[in-house]
Order: structure tokens, then C-alpha cells, then sequence
């Protein structure tokens, strides 16, 4: 099994909940063109040889250089297998 990764910067994007179910409901048509910030310095990597553990480790190093002095929000998203999500709390 692949495991894909990936580190990137990004501005926040704040929206009400309305206009979160309004994207479900909207026709093509309908659909007003929203400029979304767009990922910055990004890095994607896979591995077929490594195991998850290391990519994850890899992740966390990637990010940890970027931001040694952990000034910045971080968000981690792993697919729900319940081993990534134990090594990504540790």
C-alpha cells in the first residue's frame, strides 16, 4: 500500500455553515466562483518502500523545519485508518 503525503502553507478560510450546504445543493449552473486562497511552498511525496510510520515522520519533520519555533496552526488529515492516527498523536 502507497502512502501519500503531503505539506503545504495556506491563508484560512472562514465560511458559515449556510454557504457549506449551499455548495452541496447548488446546480452547476448556480454555482458563483468563490476565490479560495490557494497552498503555498507545497510538498507531495509517496512511498510504495516505506512504511506509513516513516512518511508520518517524514510529514512531521518537513513541517517541524518550516516552523521550528511552532508559530503557526497546524491541521493534520489522515484518512481514518486507526494505525496513522495513532502514529500521527505521538
Amino acid at each position: 500500500m502507497a502512502t501519500v503525503a503531503s505539506v503545504y502553507e495556506i491563508a484560512r478560510f472562514r465560511r458559515k455553515p449556510s454557504s457549506i450546504i449551499a455548495e452541496f445543493f447548488s446546480t452547476k449552473d448556480s454555482k458563483k466562483e468563490i476565490k479560495r486562497p490557494r497552498p503555498k511552498a507545497k510538498r507531495v511525496w509517496a512511498s510504495l518502500e516505506k512504511s506509513g510510520e516513516q512518511v508520518i515522520q517524514e510529514i512531521f519533520k518537513e513541517a517541524l523545519q518550516r516552523d521550528s519555533e511552532n508559530r503557526y496552526e497546524w491541521v493534520v488529515l489522515v484518512d481514518g485508518e486507526l494505525h496513522q492516527i495513532k502514529i500521527s498523536k505521538n
